[in-house]
Order: C-alpha cells, then sequence, then structure tokens
C-alpha cells in the first residue's frame, strides 16, 4: 500500500486555523486623525484617559483612566467642532457652552490612539 504523504491536519491546527479567522473579524482599524468628517464611533487614547466619539451622534465623551481625576466632560457633550484630533499632538475641540458661554473647549495630552470601536463603551480602557 503506497504511503500518504499529505498530512492530515491536527485538531490543534483546526483551533489555530479557527482563532486567526476570529482574529481577522476583530481587528479594529486605527486612524491617524479624526476631522469631525468621519462616520461611527471612535476612541482617542491620551496619556491617562480616553475621548469617545459618536460622530453620528455628534457627541464626544471623556473616560477617565485610573490616574485621571473627574471632570466636566466625563459625561456626553455635544460637539461644536475639532480643532485637532491627531495621534502624536495634542487634543483640542470645542462643545457647546451654555447661558452663560459661548463653549466649552476640551484640551488632552498627546494623543497615542485613534480606533474605532463598536459596542459598550462605558468601561475604561
Amino acid at each position: 500500500m503506497p504511503r500518504q504523504t499529505d498530512s492530515v491536519p491536527s485538531s490543534e491546527d483546526a483551533d489555530r486555523e479557527v482563532m486567526n479567522e476570529q482574529a481577522k473579524d476583530t481587528e479594529v482599524p486605527e486612524k491617524l486623525e479624526l476631522t469631525g468628517t468621519e462616520e461611527g464611533l471612535w476612541r482617542v487614547y491620551t496619556r491617562d484617559s480616553s475621548h469617545i466619539f459618536d460622530l453620528d451622534r455628534g457627541t464626544v465623551t471623556r473616560v477617565p483612566g485610573a490616574n485621571a481625576p473627574a471632570n466636566i466632560n466625563d459625561g456626553p457633550r455635544r460637539l461644536k467642532e475639532i480643532f485637532t484630533c491627531r495621534v502624536g499632538e495634542r487634543g483640542y475641540w470645542t462643545m457647546p457652552g451654555d447661558y452663560l458661554i459661548d463653549f466649552r473647549f476640551n484640551l488632552t495630552s498627546t494623543i497615542q490612539r485613534i480606533q474605532k470601536i463598536s459596542g459598550d463603551t462605558s468601561q475604561p480602557p
């Protein structure tokens, strides 16, 4: 009887292939800059916090990290304009004010990463 040269994949090989396919499905695109013309949910990572931009709804929410104190921008706020939101630079955007001020602003530490996200955004990174 001739010897078979093709090897039959082991269950470990099959499991590894499934995990690789799942990893491809969950890869999340990263971006170097947000301008406000994009769509969807984006998480902007800074040194101590992250900021969730919901560009479909026109809102931004700061999510303080373990070393960041709470501030007024920790709840969802309407986004007025993004001036700078670029990896390697400090972020700067404005939000509408109230009857006392024209606008509020957020000036972040250096932006480390910008990532498209989906799902639950309430948890810190």
